[in-house]
């Protein structure tokens, strides 16, 4: 049985072992216990690292964060209906956001996910030249702003969308991150954000089944953020998300060509009138465990 259990998804094996928390999950689900809805989420988080160090570093030594986050957190979910093009977190609306981006400086971080790089997928197209499970970018560490071309040599890398964001990102000052994993998205950026206010602001591109489990941590945080949604091949479900967070995603994943737009329309709007940067270098923010996954624009 125990064998059995081990070859099955992860929230698939919690159900077969925990019969009655899963059908109370269901439950709280179905009826927004709360005015939330994210319970299934949540209680199958409690087996994994990131959802003990979540309860170990924030609920147990941030009560007042969580229960300010919780509460803001009820009023992003009543005003669900009006999500538009950019998700806005603990701001009115996209045009704050961008506001808000301007006077952060480094501070403004735009977040991308990993699984936007190209992978080869049997041979029907080029492999990203610094692997997909990672936080590296061959573009982006070589990345002259005053010579952008420099580095295009890979087709790779002319097709990815990592390259165009990021390059987008140096122009406009704003520190970017490729997220891998939940647990070290909350060691390189969140928990910065929580315990010494290295970020006030953020922009992230998710699927849409991750922009709600993620925007409780981000008000607690009391980040203003937006989040962009991948219309091509996003995880559908806790058990796809799960497997993309160990690794295993081997859809490439995009955004809409009109939120893409929008986005760097938006960082343009944040460049104008200030000084980017010209490189970008990665800096360890100052958390426990973090190895230099951040990269930070630099003169």
């Amino acid at each position: 049985m125990v064998g059995s259990i081990l070859k099955t998804p992860a929230s698939l094996a919690w159900r077969r072992t925990t019969p009655i928390l899963y059908s109370l999950r269901q439950a709280l689900d179905e009826h927004r216990w709360l005015g939330f809805s994210i319970w299934t989420f949540a209680l199958c988080s409690l087996s994994q690292r990131y959802g003990q160090a979540f309860l170990r570093w924030v609920l147990l030594r941030h009560p007042r964060r969580v229960l300010q986050g919780l509460l803001a957190y009820r009023r992003f979910l009543a005003q669900e209906s009006r999500w538009g093009e950019l998700v806005p977190i603990g701001v009115a609306n996209a045009e704050v956001l961008w506001m808000t981006a301007a006077e952060a400086g480094p501070r403004f971080l735009v977040g991308l996910g990993f699984c936007q790089k190209p992978g080869d997928l049997g041979g029907r197209g080029p492999a990203c030249p610094s692997g997909r499970f990672n936080h590296d970018c061959h573009y982006l560490e070589q990345l002259d702003a005053d010579r952008p071309t420099a580095g295009l040599q890979n087709l790779a890398c002319q097709q990815c969308t990592i390259r165009i964001l990021g390059a987008a990102a140096l122009h406009a000052g704003a520190s970017l991150y490729i997220m891998t994993t939940a647990l070290e998205i909350a060691e390189d950026f969140l928990l910065p954000a929580l315990t010494e206010n290295h970020f006030v602001a953020a922009l992230l591109t998710l699927c849409p089944y991750s922009a709600k489990p993620i925007a409780l941590p981000l008000l607690i945080c009391g980040l203003k953020a937006g989040i962009a949604t991948y219309d091509q091949g996003a995880c559908l479900d806790y058990d796809h998300w799960l497997r993309a967070d160990r690794g295993d995603k081997p859809e490439r994943t995009s955004l809409p060509s009109e939120v893409l737009g929008k986005v760097l329309e938006g960082l343009e709007g944040v460049a104008e009138g200030r000084r980017g940067g010209r490189h970008f270098r990665r800096q360890p923010i100052l958390w426990p465990g973090t190895g230099g996954n951040v990269y930070v624009p630099s003169l």
